[in-house]
């Protein structure tokens, strides 16, 4: 009969070896997925593109189902080629992936690497994340009867963190190439921009300028104040970030141009927060001298806006106006800052509305009309065709759309 020690120590064994189990289940569990490529090795198809791209995928088509994964696990490569049918030689066109949906949360975790081989010279490859939108993988030029071959691989990299959050999740997307020489013959979106004011500024009831675009204000998000443009294009949902937003006063507009993805600025945006002199005075308000925004001195509208007054070609208490020179005056009523007696020089009253103007939050602004407009180059990462639906989702809405 065996003693009580030797089962104490039997029992101990047993427990210790069904806890290893456990954690080991788990250790294994909290991250585990497999995955799969949709498609079928058995058969092959080709999709012609233009009449002058062939494009055959080696499994039989080209969607990237991924269903689960296991962190550290390689996808075995998808092989598909391009084929230059036509006559004319094509100084680019886009390897790309479309219909993107990305669950994941930890969507940094999963890595591509393309390559590329060609029968006739070189032709790149590229390896980055794998994309939570549709987008450029890489682009080609290809010549006449030249075939280029493709491989395409993806890795869930195994971190040491937790991934578990991924658990269940999905990504799915389409490979698919465009000639870009044909995108030339596609329709162009232009989005114009708007500037609106709900009420009318005063210095003691400020009233912002709200354009087209809206603030990020999320510190961790990566484009922190940046504005961005949501787009629904064809029921495709697509976000563009700018550094301003697209503004419009009087005939003067910002507009953003898909096709060229680039913005042209009419309007600019200039912050004060002091003034230089006081050109005049009047019985019991100033005229002060903010500076010229302009310097090429182009000649005043006067459909500016400011957040802090309203525009006033005449003058008056608490308004602004533009000069023909472009250089921007505020007049101040005495009692908005208990200008009195006792500021009987142009120093004093310069001081206090220096002083005013310099703790102002937020600052005085005004939008006025650029002499020559600025051009912008911004990346818009949507797929090269004709769109006939045009949904720009901001909270100010753009002044007009046009689709041509």
């Amino acid at each position: 009969m065996e003693n009580i020690s030797s089962v104490k120590r039997r029992l101990i064994t047993s427990m210790i070896s069904l806890l290893l189990l456990v954690i080991t289940i788990f250790g294994i569990t909290y991250a585990y997925f497999t995955l799969r490529i949709k498609g079928n090795t058995n058969t092959k198809s080709t999709e012609v593109t233009a009449g002058k791209l062939e494009l055959t995928y080696d499994d039989g088509n080209g969607l990237i189902e991924l269903l689960k994964i296991q962190p550290g696990t390689t996808l075995e490569p998808k092989v598909f080629t391009v084929k230059n049918t036509g006559t004319n030689k094509i100084d680019s066109y886009d390897v790309i992936v479309e219909d993107v949906i990305n669950e994941l949360y930890r969507n940094y975790d999963l890595t591509y690497k393309l390559t590329c081989t060609s029968d006739k010279k070189t032709c790149s490859g590229a390896n980055d994340i794998f994309p939570s939108a549709n987008q450029v993988l890489v682009s080609n030029s290809i010549d006449v009867g030249e075939t280029q071959t493709y491989k395409i691989t993806l890795v869930y990299k195994e971190t040491n963190v937790d991934q578990s959050v991924d658990m269940n999740k999905s990504v799915t997307a389409k490979i698919n190439i465009v000639d870009n020489d044909i995108y030339n013959a596609y329709n162009n979106i232009l989005i114009y921009g708007n500037s609106e004011q709900n009420g009318v500024p005063s210095p003691e009831t400020p009233v912002d300028i709200e354009s087209v675009g809206d603030l990020i204000t999320d510190v961790n998000d990566l484009n922190y104040g940046k504005y961005y443009i949501p787009l629904t294009l064809d029921g495709e949902n697509v976000v563009i970030y700018l550094n301003e937003p697209l503004r419009k006063i009087g005939n003067y507009v910002d507009y953003l141009n898909i096709k060229s993805q680039k913005v042209i600025r009419y309007v600019g945006k200039k912050v004060y927060v002091d003034v230089y002199n006081e050109t005049e005075r009047y019985e019991n308000y100033s005229r002060y001298g903010l500076g010229v925004f302009n310097p090429s001195g182009i000649w005043s509208t006067h459909t500016e806006k400011s957040n802090y007054f309203s525009y006033s070609i005449n003058g008056g208490p608490n308004s602004f106006y533009v000069g023909g020179n472009a250089a921007a005056s505020i007049f101040v009523n005495d009692s908005l800052l208990n200008i009195g007696n006792q500021d009987d020089t142009q120093e004093k009253r310069i001081s206090k509305v220096d002083n005013w103007l310099r703790n102002l939050e937020p600052p005085l602004e005004i939008l006025y009309p650029l002499a020559s407009p600025i051009e912008e180059t911004i990346d818009i990462n949507i797929a090269k065709k004709n769109y006939t639906n045009v949904v720009v989702n901001t909270t100010i809405q753009p002044s007009r759309i046009v689709n041509e």
